[in-house]
């Protein structure tokens, strides 16, 4: 096995823990890269453009129906939400900026 490979090992297995850690291995791949992608772009209050987040490096590749499926199953898992008052174009990653 080359070092290149042994590093990419021993990061995915890092990476591996921090996910059970945080909570987020039970998502599917699409779900964790799309849910990733929104706390990288999150603004201080947690809001994030989905415009913006379909172009995320992590996201920008996964086929349409993959991606929505994705944001779906984190805004019924409580990951993602609809910010009050704003119909489409923004998601939340708080619960305190979720619609009744």
């Amino acid at each position: 096995m080359t070092d290149a490979m042994k590093a990419l090992v021993a990061m995915r297995k890092l990476t591996t823990e921090m996910e059970r850690d945080l909570g987020i291995a039970d998502l599917s791949e699409p779900q964790k890269l799309s849910y990733l992608a929104a706390v990288d772009l999150q603004d201080s209050q947690g809001l994030l453009s989905s415009s913006e987040l379909r172009q995320h490096p992590l996201v920008k590749d996964l086929p349409r129906p993959t991606y929505f499926r994705a944001l779906v199953a984190l805004e019924e898992a409580g990951r993602l939400f609809r910010p009050k008052g704003v119909l489409r174009g923004k998601f939340s990653t708080k619960a305190s900026d979720a619609g009744s």
